[in-house]
């Protein structure tokens, strides 16, 4: 029982030396690397930041402040929570918003509603997508970006990282009893 406290330490040290980026409220996220070239090149991004502004076990909430957007011209956002090789997450549902004017932010809220039975007791997510994308009246541009999934195509992309974990199920509050037995010569270390 005496190294306990040392072992804590220990572990707290670890996971700052491996370098695990830990999320808070009010974070603004981190684009990815290789994010849309095109827009980087002419340096007219649209989205000016996103920001997370509350999570939980299952929820998510990010801002997304957007500018230089054209006058008279209707533009939805849509975002996306990715894994690890950059595919939707299953069961967490993507999230469209309408805009109003050239600047401003929109929230968006993602929830994980597991359908199935997980074997594991959290999924991980990477990224995150934000997808502007014109409301066009000839409903071409919406269509091709209903069959494309979570990529778009009269739109443009930005990539963020976001590391979390959503649990699949029971609650960070729960307890687990486990009865601890020795193993080999540890049955005969005295306390």
């Amino acid at each position: 029982m005496k190294f306990l406290p040392l072992i804590s330490l220990c572990f707290l040290f670890l996971v700052e030396m491996a370098g695990i980026p830990t999320i808070s409220a009010q974070t603004e996220l981190k684009p990815a690397e290789d994010q849309n070239v095109l827009t980087t090149l002419l340096g007219e991004s649209k989205i000016a930041k996103v920001t997370l502004l509350a999570q939980g076990e299952r929820n998510l909430t990010v801002s997304v402040t957007y500018k230089n957007l054209p006058a008279g011209k209707k533009y939805s956002v849509k975002g996306v929570i990715l894994n690890r090789v950059r595919r939707p997450v299953p069961d967490i549902a993507e999230v469209k918003e309408s805009l109003n004017g050239s600047a401003g932010s929109a929230d968006l809220t993602f929830n994980f509603s597991p359908t199935k039975n997980y074997t594991l007791t959290n999924i991980e997510s990477s990224y995150i997508m934000i997808s502007l994308i014109p409301e066009d009246k000839s409903g071409t541009g919406n269509a091709l970006n209903e069959i494309l999934g979570s990529a778009t195509v009269t739109g443009e992309d930005y990539m963020y990282h976001l590391v979390k974990q959503w649990r699949v199920g029971g609650s960070a509050a729960m307890t687990v009893n486990v009865k601890m037995t020795p193993y080999k010569k540890a049955a005969y270390i005295q306390p």
